[in-house]
């Protein structure tokens, strides 16, 4: 029984034209190949800009935020210092 390879250097040996067409059809999805890989990697490439954006956007927000809580617990922290200045004020003078 022959085998894969045997059959098909047969058709290369015995029809030409098989071999032709053949190497035309490898030299199209080499081509295709290429393409949609080409395609696949800029697609690849604006989807990761877009994350990259979104994720610096959301990085600048979390940044303000984390500013503003900061800001606030300043004031917080100062308004508490003022009353218990004014309270230890006042009880010393209670003493």
């Amino acid at each position: 029984m022959a085998n894969k390879g045997d059959i098909i250097k047969k058709y290369y040996n015995e029809y030409p034209q098989f071999h032709v067409n053949n190497n035309i059809r490898l030299t199209q999805l080499k081509r295709n190949f290429s393409s949609d890989k080409k395609l696949y990697r800029e697609q690849i490439n604006r989807l990761t800009h877009k994350i990259t954006n979104i994720q610096n956007k959301h990085n600048i927000e979390l940044k303000k935020i984390h500013q503003k809580s900061i800001i606030k617990k300043a004031k917080i922290l100062e308004k508490y210092k003022s009353i218990k200045n004014q309270f230890d004020g006042e009880f010393s003078k209670v003493k």
